[in-house]
């Protein structure tokens, strides 16, 4: 069985997955370093991801113009030559804008990727398989990165964890030119418009959900950001009633479980990104742990989704991926539960490590599950907008996650205030999301064994 291929894909899921992990360590340190306050340190999380989900299907257009592989390329050199920035930054603006560099290189290489992946391999049970060791890969950077943040920061401090993506981005830039094969492109007119008033709807969206909390409802900044979403999500729905070139095709979103594939990829990344964006500064703030202790008190929660990945890889031809977003997603639902009761009265790390542990092993195995779900239920013309689809709307769902947590962070009296709140509200969406796999179509397992 050919490796290389997911290998090349998988690298760039890697450095992706890596540098979100390693900046939540690294939030504490650079707001010490830059002077910033909460919201503007969560900015650096929330800016990449915003950029990512403003332009992925964009992206998705332009892989099928232009070439996946071309398109993959140039995301990784951007993200890249970004990261190199992301370190060089002196203040905080300079630091977010370096940010979103990285997410508009992110943007340009996912959806390239997951196109990439389908035409390596397109039989659906070695797909599978496949999908569950490119997810593996993703997971150790995330499982990892807390204890390589920590390392780095506490030896190095905060600007190498951005400048440690140089040498692997390097690498899986020249694999993917040796690797990957370059797939025929579609003369198509791209609806540039649809896609810049998509793009205003979110960044208002996250504009005004980052800043109301902190800088209040009423204020300019905030209000401004709520205009821009209406008048951007308003536009781009008449602009698509009247338009021939769709952003969002109605073909792929009547596709019932592809819309409940979507529905679990949202609810997931709330719960996850939110989580673990408050748990990095409830350790360090809370529980007074420094960065490398925190790097390492962290790696036990986040290790356990390369051991459900594989474990997704190994057992899908049983389960199937709505057997296998049953079980991780009831397992995360029923974790988090006894998370939420117990840290109302007090929050410990043992407490901390054993249930979200339990909840990220759920999780491990139920992400790979919902990939599959997602690429079983459409045609192979659409993956890669299908793929851009759903990588938006994981984002908007880290996008929002990442913003309660900053703001309970801001509104309540400690950290340890705000964990209760969070995990409560993370029960709700993991539950939603397990009855979202409930709903989906059983598949023939033979398929895709």
């Amino acid at each position: 069985m050919r490796l290389a291929p997911v290998f090349a894909i998988g690298l760039s899921f890697f450095v992706g997955n890596l540098d979100a992990t390693v900046v939540n360590v690294a939030t504490t340190q650079i707001g010490v370093d830059l002077d910033a306050s909460t919201t503007v340190v969560a900015w650096t999380v929330n800016g990449f991801v915003l950029a990512v989900a403003a332009l992925l299907l964009f992206a998705g257009d332009l892989a099928g113009r232009f070439g996946a592989r071309r398109l993959y390329v140039c995301g990784l050199v951007l993200f890249t030559a970004a990261s190199v920035l992301a370190g060089l930054a002196t203040t905080a603006p300079m630091l977010i804008g370096a940010r979103v560099a990285q997410g508009v290189g992110a943007a340009l290489f996912q959806p390239a990727g997951l196109v990439l992946l389908g035409a390596a391999y397109p039989e659906t049970g070695v797909r599978q398989r496949m999908i569950g060791l490119w997810a593996a890969m993703g997971a150790a950077a995330a499982a990892l990165g807390p204890m390589i943040g920590g390392f780095i920061v506490a030896g190095l401090g905060w600007r190498w964890i951005f400048w440690v993506n140089l040498p692997i981005g390097i690498a899986a830039i020249w694999m993917s030119l040796v690797v990957l094969p370059a797939l025929p492109v579609r003369a198509r007119r791209i609806p540039v418009a649809g896609h810049l008033l998509f793009a205003l709807a979110i960044a208002g969206f996250a504009v005004a959900l980052m800043q109301g909390p902190d800088a209040g409802w009423g204020a300019p900044v905030t209000v401004a950001g709520i205009a821009a979403a209406i008048v951007g999500l308003v536009c781009f729905a008449w602009w698509q009633s009247r338009s021939s070139g769709e952003v969002y095709p109605g073909r792929i979103l009547r596709n019932r479980d592809f819309s409940l594939a979507n529905v679990v990829g949202v609810f997931m990344n709330v719960g996850l990104f939110g989580g673990v964006f408050l748990v990095s500064i409830l350790l360090q703030q809370g529980l007074s742990s420094g960065p490398l202790t925190a790097g390492l008190q962290l790696l036990p929660m986040m290790v356990v989704f390369v051991i459900g990945n594989l474990a997704f890889s190994r057992l899908s031809g049983r389960l199937g991926p709505r057997g296998a977003i049953i079980i991780g997603m009831s397992a995360a639902t029923i974790a988090v539960a006894v998370l939420a009761l117990v840290s109302i009265r007090d929050v410990s790390y043992p407490w901390l490590a054993v249930c979200l542990a339990v909840a990220h092993l759920g999780l491990g195995v139920a992400s790979p599950a919902m990939t599959s779900a997602m690429m079983n239920s459409i045609e192979p013309r659409d993956t890669g907008l299908a793929g851009a689809v759903m990588n938006v709307n994981r984002q908007l769902g880290s996008l929002i996650g990442v913003a309660i947590a900053a703001g309970l962070l801001t509104t309540t009296a400690s950290p340890a205030a705000a964990a209760p709140m969070m995990f409560g509200l993370t029960v709700v969406g993991y539950a939603i999301a397990a009855i979202a796999g409930v709903r989906l179509h059983k598949t023939t397992r033979s398929a895709e064994a």
